[in-house]
């Protein structure tokens, strides 16, 4: 794995447009709308390079817009999608980092709760999944998966 900043924007939108399967015009509306969402305002990482440049985008914002665009054709809004895969990429815990997945043996998961919920999502290992679902209703993401198929598209991994 190549190694670098987290929060350096690097990313042009159409490349990870590109990686997540989604239209450009997607991202760029997602931009224009500010329906990307952050836990804290101090860690929203779109970096505005100037007029008629495009925006780029930092490794963990985009892991962020992949789990959204994940969420989203789950069934979710891009706002509450957003605010939920935020949960992963700027929260962290003593076991697991902010953007990253569990270290011990087994999937790290997203759960995302469709009703309006406090705290909106939780990232829990795979072995605490059946306990966070029977909360709310939600939408789930594997971040193991998600994460390995982002960095490859990216070029960040072989």
């Amino acid at each position: 794995m190549v190694s670098l900043d987290a929060d350096q924007p690097i990313f042009p939108v159409s490349q990870v447009a590109s990686a997540i399967g989604a239209p450009t015009e997607t991202l760029r509306t997602w931009i224009k709308r500010s329906e990307i969402k952050s836990i804290d305002a101090s860690t929203d990482d779109v970096f505005l390079p100037g007029a008629r440049r495009s925006h780029l985008l930092s490794p963990r914002k985009a892991l962020q817009i992949a789990a959204m665009n994940g969420l989203v054709g789950l069934g979710m809004s891009p706002a509450k999608a957003s605010l939920a895969a935020a949960y992963w990429t700027e929260a962290g815990t003593p076991e697991r980092l902010p953007a990253d997945v569990f270290k011990k043996k087994g999937s790290t998961f997203l759960v995302a709760y469709q009703p309006d919920t406090n705290p909106p999502a939780e990232v829990v290992h795979q072995a605490d999944l059946v306990t966070a679902c029977s909360k709310a209703p939600a939408a789930i993401i594997n971040l193991n998966v998600l994460t390995m198929d982002l960095f490859k598209k990216l070029g960040l991994m072989a």
